[in-house]
């Protein structure tokens, strides 16, 4: 490998003292560097900057430092290159990331050495149609599709269709719509199952259904899902012209927004398109479930 690229959370590497240890380990291995223009800046090392479509096309790997948040933002943007991606994790829970910080060179070493593993992720890709029009520019995701109402809104109605087939409609705050990935995240906080990251398949969950009967469940990585805003619950009373009775949002990764309205569909699918997270560790996928979330228990 002859160049790495390196992608900090500023907010979580504030002066880049993690940054500039691994510039330092990866130079004095002879390891040509790229960062983004913005951080070539705040390095004022101009030797090292690289355009945002380099960074991710021209290198053979990205160090990625920060939170799963960090990551998920670089998934979606190697992804187009098959660019794999190492996660080093500067902040709390880091379900993403392959290594914690204290023991990051090491696994460096390892890779430089040829000593990792791939791990090929489903992603998701979200399309739009509002008013009859198919809208440009459809989302990719790593994680999730999220469909919610907004903070003072009422209940929406969403129907459910899969493979144009419909599946059932209920009342709620929203639903989820994750990859295998994503299970581990909101998924798994609205009562989702937990789908191991090596599956490709979908898990749909509702968000504080209005219902005893409605309940996640999962599709193959071949079907199409779906999803109808059939409007909002005005309760009575309530200003069925306000703007607060108004706000459904779609939000992919946590990170993109697009905000929604009744009659509008969200056509889901499993993407051509995946992540390529880095492997070098003998961290299974139950050892970090284990450690992170269940707790350590034996």
């Amino acid at each position: 490998m002859n160049i790495v690229g390196l992608i900090p959370n500023v907010q979580k590497d504030p002066h880049l003292h993690h940054t500039q240890f691994f510039i330092h380990g990866l130079e004095q291995k002879n390891i040509n560097i790229k960062v983004s223009e913005t951080v070539a800046d705040l390095l004022e090392r101009q030797d090292l900057k690289s355009s945002t479509t380099d960074l991710y096309k021209q290198v053979d790997f990205l160090i990625v430092l920060g939170g799963d948040g960090t990551i998920l933002n670089a998934a979606r943007q190697a992804a187009p290159f098959c660019t794999p991606i190492l996660g080093v994790n500067l902040g709390k829970l880091g379900f993403l990331a392959e290594v914690e910080e204290a023991a990051s060179f090491d696994i460096v070493d390892r890779i430089l050495q040829g000593q990792y593993r791939v791990e090929r992720r489903m992603m998701l890709d979200i399309s739009i149609i509002s008013n009859g029009q198919l809208l440009p520019d459809p989302f990719i995701a790593l994680n999730d599709a999220v469909i919610t109402k907004g903070a003072f809104s009422r209940m929406i109605d969403l129907h459910i269709y899969v493979n144009d087939e419909f599946v059932n409609m209920f009342s709620a705050d929203g639903i989820i719509i994750s990859t295998p990935t994503g299970s581990t995240g909101y998924n798994l906080s609205a009562g989702g199952p937990i789908l191991h990251p090596s599956t490709e398949m979908m898990v749909i969950t509702p968000i504080c259904p209005h219902s005893l009967h409605a309940r996640s469940f999962v599709v193959s990585q071949d079907d199409v899902v779906t999803i109808r805003i059939g409007g909002e619950r005005i309760e009575e009373g309530a200003d069925l012209f306000g703007e607060l009775t108004h706000e459904i949002m779609l939000t992919v990764d946590g990170q993109l927004g697009h905000r929604l309205q009744g009659q509008d569909e969200i056509i889901i699918k499993k993407s051509s398109q995946y992540t390529h997270l880095i492997k070098a560790s003998n961290q299974s996928f139950y050892d970090i479930l284990r450690k992170k979330i269940v707790g350590s228990r034996k």
